[in-house]
């Protein structure tokens, strides 16, 4: 039959634990870490066991799904502007006067203490192996003193807050936030700079992660992070992470 002819092509071309992976993904993509994860134990048994029952509980066409899910992009945020255009500052500034200039995409330069990171804020360690190898891209979007910063890993989220205001309540998969965003001054040997601080206190989990953003030239980003928990279970840690600019916001 069709079907049959389509599975057997598919077995000859990807291996049978794609089929897995596609059901993960077509589910939500916020599953690719589990799914791979999965992927990894299926190629240690018994392939040929696994590919005939996955041929007989999966379609073939699985494997076209997970081909798709991630050739269609995520949907942007259409209304950001809408929720902004009250405090538009001008048609092309991006931040208050004397403040610097964020707003752009920048790729974090990999360093041996992004995995220190990812244990401070509790990641397994399987999922930071994987998580230590996928670039790190960050989009901060400045517009008068609403910021909106999304990162993208295997798992992208985005943090919006006015700028000196109140605190905002996000979530990141299972884990509920508390976030609040201000400018900070300091100084340095180049003068007078400021500095933009996020503050994302992790409800679920018991700590609290204080990012400092600053320029260190116009083309590197410097994040100064701090990470506190509630209870004092573990000493405070600190790390320092580089961004290079990729591209400005116009």
């Amino acid at each position: 039959s069709l079907s049959m002819g389509l599975t057997l092509i598919v077995d000859s071309i990807v291996p049978v634990y794609s089929s897995i992976v596609a059901l993960c993904c077509a589910v939500s993509r916020e599953h690719v870490v589990l799914s791979t994860l999965v992927a990894a134990w299926t190629m240690q048994q018994n392939t040929q066991a696994i590919n005939s029952f996955v041929d007989a509980v999966f379609p073939s066409y699985c494997v076209i799904a997970f081909v798709l899910s991630f050739a269609i992009k995520p949907k942007e945020d259409e209304h950001f502007e809408e929720r902004i255009e009250d405090d538009l500052l001008g048609e092309n500034e991006k931040a208050p006067p004397g403040r610097p200039n964020l707003s752009g995409t920048w790729r974090m330069i990999p360093n041996d203490e992004y995995t220190l990171y990812l244990e401070a804020v509790r990641i397994r360690p399987l999922a930071r192996r994987a998580l230590a190898r996928i670039p790190v891209l960050q989009t901060i979007r400045l517009h008068g003193e609403h910021c909106e910063i999304t990162t993208k890993t295997l798992l992208s989220f985005t943090t919006a807050c006015r700028v000196g205001g109140p605190a905002t309540k996000s979530k990141i998969k299972n884990d509920h936030f508390q976030d609040r965003m201000f400018w900070e001054e300091s100084s340095n040997m180049n003068g007078n700079t400021a500095a933009l601080v996020l503050i994302k206190d992790n409800l679920t989990k018991g700590y609290v992660v204080t990012t400092k953003r600053s320029l260190a030239d116009p083309n590197t980003l410097r994040a100064d992070i701090h990470i506190h928990t509630h209870d004092g279970s573990k000493p405070d840690a600190h790390f320092v992470q580089l961004f290079q600019r990729t591209s400005s916001l116009s």
